[in-house]
């Protein structure tokens, strides 16, 4: 991956970001030269985490069928608290957050050490 996180195909380009670890089968990354956040493209993958420097989950970002972002799940600050909410992408824009519905709580509350 290179660039913002992009894989330019047949083009040669610095990569961004490093896998560090795997949870649960899902690639943890860290960004390079300064990088704080996931792809906006995923190369094949589709999720990405990213950690909080205490080595907690801070964001699962889940990519489409095409490999853009679909939508990130984090464990962050929202309204003031730290809470776990998604974001949408809708025509590659992030959307307000949002909670989470049951369906995501099921799947991805294991990222995040059960139930926030």
């Amino acid at each position: 991956m290179g660039g913002r996180g992009t894989f330019a195909a047949g083009n040669p380009v610095p990569y961004s970001y490093e896998t560090i670890n795997k949870i649960n089968g899902v690639k943890v990354l860290r960004g390079l030269y300064g990088k704080h956040g996931l792809p906006e493209e995923a190369h094949s993958s589709s999720a990405y985490i990213s950690l909080h420097h205490n080595g907690m989950v801070r964001q699962l970002r889940l990519y489409n069928p095409n490999l853009t972002a679909k939508t990130d799940i984090e464990y962050s600050v929202h309204q003031g608290k730290l809470s776990l909410h998604a974001h949408d992408y809708v025509g590659g824009i992030r959307q307000p957050a949002r909670q989470l519905t049951e369906y995501e709580k099921k799947e991805f509350l294991k990222f995040f050490g059960g139930n926030k």
